[in-house]
C-alpha cells in the first residue's frame, strides 16, 4: 500500500489508500463475527477475506473518480437553453410548443415527460450553483420558469467536504 500510496499523485487517492488498513481491520472484526462467533479471534482467515474486500471496493472508488457524466442528451441540452437564457422566464407551453426542438426530443414526449425534465433541471442547477424558479401566472392560469444565479456562501463551520468525508 505504501508504494501504492507514493506512486499516486491525487490527493483524493492517497487518502484512500491511507485509510485501507483501517478498513481492513473492522472488515476483519466483523467477519470474525460472522465466521465464528464464540471465538473471541481474529484469525488469518478473517484477515484475509478482510483485505480482498477492502481491495474489491477500491476498485469502486476509482470508477467514483474517473466518472464523467453523458453529456448532449435532452437534459444537458435543456439545462444549455436556460443557461444560455439566464434570467429570462419561459412559459411552460412557451417551453413544450415553441422551443421543444432546441431539447432533440419530440413535442409529445417532452410534454408528457415535462415535470421529470424539470425536476432533473432544477437539481443540476442547485449542483452547479443555480436556481430553476417557479412562479404561476395570473392566479394559477400557467407557470412561468426561470434560471438564476445562487451568490457564492462560505460553508458552515461543521460542514464537511468530500475530502475530509474520504
Amino acid at each position: 500500500m505504501e508504494e501504492l500510496e507514493n506512486a499516486t499523485e491525487d490527493v483524493l487517492r492517497k487518502k484512500e489508500i491511507q485509510s485501507r488498513q483501517h478498513k481492513a481491520l473492522k472488515i476483519a472484526c466483523l467477519y470474525a463475527c460472522l465466521n465464528h462467533p464464540t471465538e473471541l479471534v481474529v484469525n488469518a482467515e478473517d484477515m484475509q477475506q478482510a483485505i480482498d474486500t477492502v481491495e474489491f471496493i477500491s476498485q469502486d472508488f476509482e470508477t467514483f473518480l474517473r466518472y464523467k457524466p453523458k453529456s448532449d442528451d435532452a437534459y444537458d441540452r435543456l439545462w444549455d437553453f436556460f443557461l444560455n437564457n439566464l434570467g429570462k422566464g419561459f412559459k411552460r407551453t412557451d417551453l413544450i410548443y415553441k422551443h421543444f426542438n432546441n431539447f432533440g426530443i419530440s413535442r409529445d414526449k417532452f410534454k408528457d415527460r415535462f415535470d421529470d425534465y424539470i425536476d432533473s433541471i432544477r437539481e443540476m442547477a442547485l449542483e452547479k450553483g443555480y436556481f430553476l424558479e417557479v412562479t404561476s401566472i395570473n392566479r394559477n392560469s400557467g407557470t412561468k420558469y426561470r434560471l438564476i444565479k445562487l451568490e457564492k456562501q462560505e460553508l458552515g463551520e461543521e460542514t464537511r467536504t468530500l475530502e475530509d468525508l474520504i
